[in-house]
């Protein structure tokens, strides 16, 4: 019996002491300022310890106030400080990620690529930015450009958002073989995505998103007709038309 009392002793001393460790004192002023920490013992010797109040932040300041300036003290749980951003300014966000889909060939091929985005944040919901892409489909390099707005569902630090984006297609080689000259021209591309931002330390936020994108490639095609001893290419035009889920992963900064 005695063991079990000192134990439940032992267990309410350290759920009391966390406690306590979670709570802090707190000084509110007359002009609306508020400071947190735990109050101190003055110096006689210095102050009219009668009149004046003393505190100790955090930071291991110690602030003294005349009890005419003090509306109330108390004592609350730690205050913590939300994951600060910008309500507006310049952000940017740099991302990596996977497409998923059929090639221009129609071949399932997956590929990753890395995208870089910057613009203006006009409010904590809104903002738009222009971005600029390095991808590897099948056969070929190219580097999408295009122009993105967001939207974001709420206010706080964690928050759900929408985003659409529109742009071109610059491709960056092109297919040349011994009887083929294939020329690539690019083409237009769109896509949206829904997200998820949190963040992680002031002005820094971990970037998830899932979405879809419809790309067009346009090639000139320069074929052998395959005539001994001519050089003589017949010409024509492929279309592609690719519809692709991609996933994105990154930072956000502001």
């Amino acid at each position: 019996m005695r063991k079990l009392t000192l134990i439940i002793a032992f267990i309410s001393l350290g759920v009391a002491t966390c406690y306590a460790q979670r709570q802090e004192d707190v000084i509110y002023l007359k002009n609306g300022g508020i400071t947190r920490g735990k109050l101190v013992e003055l110096d006689s010797t210095k102050v009219d310890v009668s009149n004046t109040i003393g505190i100790r932040t955090r930071m291991g300041n110690v602030f003294v106030y005349d009890k005419t300036e003090v509306e109330r003290t108390g004592v609350e749980n730690k205050y913590r400080k939300e994951r600060y951003f910008k309500e507006k300014g310049y952000y940017a966000v740099v991302q990596t990620g996977l497409l998923w889909g059929r090639n221009r060939y129609g071949i399932d091929d997956p590929r990753s690529f890395l995208r870089v985005t910057q613009g203006y944040q006009s409010s904590k919901r809104w903002s738009t930015g222009v971005g600029i892409e390095i991808s590897a489909p099948h056969f070929q390099t190219i580097m999408p450009v295009h122009l993105e707005t967001r939207y974001a569902f709420n206010e706080s630090p964690r928050s759900t958002y929408i985003s659409a984006n529109a742009g071109y297609i610059i491709p960056l080689d092109h297919n040349v073989g011994r009887n083929w000259r294939d020329k690539e021209i690019g083409g237009m591309k769109f896509g949206a995505s829904i997200g998820r931002r949190l963040f992680i330390s002031d002005g820094t936020a971990l970037d998830f998103s899932l979405g879809y994108r419809f790309q067009k490639l346009t090639t000139i095609l320069q074929r052998d007709n395959f005539w001994p001893f001519e050089d003589n290419f017949i010409s024509g035009k492929n279309i592609a038309r690719m519809h692709r889920v991609e996933m994105n992963i990154g930072f956000y900064f502001n």
